[in-house]
């Protein structure tokens, strides 16, 4: 049961426009240049579900450099790579850069969240939408579950969205991998216990309606144990729906920072 199968993915059309908004590498081209574009990408969002996953888009490539930070330093490589990013937007100033603070501030429980909120309330003359007090609030009000013995188990979470901001949390934990979440993506609301006609890789899920707490709280440990390993184990959508998982998953598990631990080499 590999992780893939769970791609019941969102429509096409809802693909194409998380592609053509995933922020691009923090890294990449003049730091004002590069932050004024993320700016107007975060102000051209038109919902709180498209903010929150372009938000952990964002998040999601700061923990893939995060084993960059050399560990003799004792610092926290989240919040040392992501806060000349969180600077930048103050200092650019506007809707756009008070939107994408106030998300991350809603969306990362631990000390980026905080020094976002600051940052963004500083940000007086800037506006928000009427919405952006909702991104980083639903929560998860129904789980599904298949597992293979020795294989893993792979996991439904509907959150409680309705229309268009409508999905669930796609996670597959890899038993061959000690129990690490090697895939994290979104999907279209369905029903598990009736996958007929769905287009799935590789044979039919089996789901059952398991207790969301309890799933909600397997998948954190799960996030837990890809970001104490490598890292690189997981597959890209880890990386850009992991602070997104996170926050859905809060309401039934208590609120914990986005810090990973750094990454640790495992030997075989």
């Amino acid at each position: 049961m590999p992780g893939p199968r769970l791609c019941v993915g969102m429509s096409s059309t809802h693909s194409r426009r998380r592609q053509s908004r995933r922020p691009p590498s923090p890294n990449h081209g003049s730091i004002a240049r590069q932050t004024r574009l993320l700016c107007r990408e975060a102000a051209s969002l038109g919902s709180p579900l498209l903010l929150e996953q372009w938000t952990s888009g964002l998040l999601g490539q700061v923990w893939q450099r995060r084993g960059l930070v050399p560990e003799d330093r004792g610092l926290d490589p989240m919040f040392f790579l992501a806060r000349p990013i969180l600077d930048s937007f103050a200092e650019v100033g506007g809707d756009g850069a008070k939107a994408a603070l106030a998300a991350v501030a809603q969306i990362d429980g631990g000390r980026l969240g905080s020094l976002a909120r600051e940052l963004a309330d500083s940000l007086d003359d800037a506006t928000t939408p009427d919405w952006i007090a909702q991104v980083g609030t639903a929560t998860i009000v129904r789980a599904f579950s298949d597992r293979a013995r020795g294989d893993g188990e792979a996991l439904l979470l509907e959150a409680d969205g309705v229309g268009e901001s409508a999905h669930m949390v796609a996670v597959f934990i890899d038993a061959k991998l000690g129990g690490m979440a090697k895939h994290l993506s979104l999907t279209r609301p369905l029903d598990p216990l009736n996958l007929a006609g769905e287009s799935i890789d590789d044979g039919s899920l089996m789901f059952k309606k398991v207790d969301p707490v309890l799933a909600c709280r397997r998948v954190r440990a799960a996030i837990k144990r890809t970001d104490d390993g490598l890292g690189m184990l997981a597959d890209d959508g880890f990386a850009y729906y992991r602070a997104l998982a996170i926050a859905r998953t809060t309401h039934h598990v208590a609120r914990l920072p986005l810090t990973p631990r750094r990454p640790t080499r495992t030997t075989s």
